[in-house]
């Protein structure tokens, strides 16, 4: 009826509104199911089958409130990938000093300890945030 009432179609007129574009749902589905908290919550989500990939997507063609979601779930899925790089690094720092081929066994082991602590955290934080916009 509005679409009638202002000659335009039902495309332009939400199109051009970005507050009731936030408000359209995907058919027949409400609260977990709406496309702005669905997709917000697969930023989270794909850590397990698309890390930094899903959320960088998101980054660059999603709307505002996705972008948010993407940009805080592609640092946090960084995190891990970042701390194997440093550590790696650390191995061969490590070896190179001892003058042997294999890095210093307490610092090999305190590094595992270190990223299996950061990734499972980043694994339980991923999933809260997920499960959390799935609620909204």
């Amino acid at each position: 009826m509005l679409s009638e009432l202002f000659e335009i179609s039902l495309d332009e007129l939400i199109k051009g509104d970005r507050s009731l574009q936030g408000k359209v749902k995907v058919k027949g589905g409400t609260g977990m199911f709406s496309n702005r908290s669905l997709l917000s919550a697969l930023n989270y989500f794909s850590l397990f089958f698309a890390p930094l990939i899903f959320p960088l997507i998101t980054l660059i063609f999603g709307y505002k409130e996705m972008k948010k979601h993407g940009k805080r779930a592609f640092i946090f899925q960084l995190i891990p990938t970042l701390t194997l790089i440093v550590i790696a690094i650390s191995y061969y720092i490590s070896a190179k000093l001892a003058g042997t081929k294999t890095p210093n066994s307490v610092l090999a082991s305190g590094c595992t300890i270190v990223i299996f602590l950061i990734t499972f955290g980043i694994i339980v934080w991923n999933v809260k945030e997920g499960v959390k916009q799935l609620k909204a």
